[in-house]
């Protein structure tokens, strides 16, 4: 009797100490996200497409980011859509679009002269085509806002869902 005792003591205690690990961790280790989703615009127009990044400001908290479709973006830490850890983050925004000069860069063989007429090249471009081709692409939000230490832009994440909007311009 005295061992069937002692057993529902310890299982009592293991599924405490299972309920506040679940309370505070996802069932990945991390702490606790919350969703982040919002607008980003720039001049007025929802931005068509492009990325958001979050970078957090001290304390325990990782990294989020999202992609942006039509304006829209939902940040992801690990798994998508499972939003940020509650803290201050400085943000960054980018949004880029093939231009003419990209697309001829990377649809010919890697290596190949910039003459290349023949039939389109429907291979992986190389790395060094990709960095070419990243240079004349056309950006559709200002550099600045690329870089979190100029883009001005930051936010606060609350241990709430989380509406945040970046009207972005000029």
């Amino acid at each position: 009797m005295a061992n069937l005792h002692f057993s529902r003591t310890a299982l009592m205690w293991l599924g405490g100490l299972n309920l506040l690990l679940a309370l505070g961790c996802g069932s990945d280790g991390l702490p606790q996200r919350y969703r982040v989703h919002g607008e980003v615009t720039y001049n007025g127009k929802p931005l068509s497409q492009g990325s958001i990044n979050f970078i957090p400001q001290g304390g325990d908290a990782r990294a989020a980011s999202g992609s942006i479709k039509e304006g829209a973006y939902d940040l992801t830490t690990l798994t998508p859509g499972d939003g940020a850890m509650p803290g201050t983050y400085r943000v960054s925004v980018t949004g880029t679009e093939a231009s003419e000069e990209s697309k001829k860069i990377t649809s010919r063989p890697p290596g190949a002269p910039a003459s290349y007429k023949t039939e389109p090249y429907f291979g992986r471009p190389s790395g060094a085509q990709i960095l070419q081709a990243n240079k004349v692409v056309k950006r559709l939000v200002p550099a600045k806002y690329g870089n979190p230490a100029s883009s001005g832009l930051t936010a606060d994440v609350k241990a709430q869902s989380n509406t945040l909007n970046f009207p972005l311009s000029e």
